[in-house]
């Protein structure tokens, strides 16, 4: 059940941080190598997604209370984040 909450979040949060991170230019072609099968995000750039997923869920958490337990706290204590 937790995985079908997830998805709910995941275009929402997703698709926010990675046109924020485009429309910035902190993601260029030079973030990503390239296999002979698939494409990867360099080190850097890996680092760069997950702090930026973390200040957006934290500025979003910060905005809105569920009473006294904060939203991410909410979804972090039934396994989803």
């Amino acid at each position: 059940m937790s995985l079908d909450i997830a998805e709910v979040f995941k275009p929402l949060i997703g698709d926010r941080l990675i046109f924020s991170l485009l429309n910035r230019n902190q993601i260029t072609e030079d973030s990503f190598t390239e296999g002979t099968k698939f494409s990867s995000f360099e080190k850097d750039a890996s680092k760069l997604i997950v702090s930026e997923r973390k200040r957006i869920l934290k500025k979003d958490c910060d905005a809105q209370e569920f009473g006294k337990a904060g939203f991410l706290s909410v979804f972090t204590s039934v396994g989803v984040l």
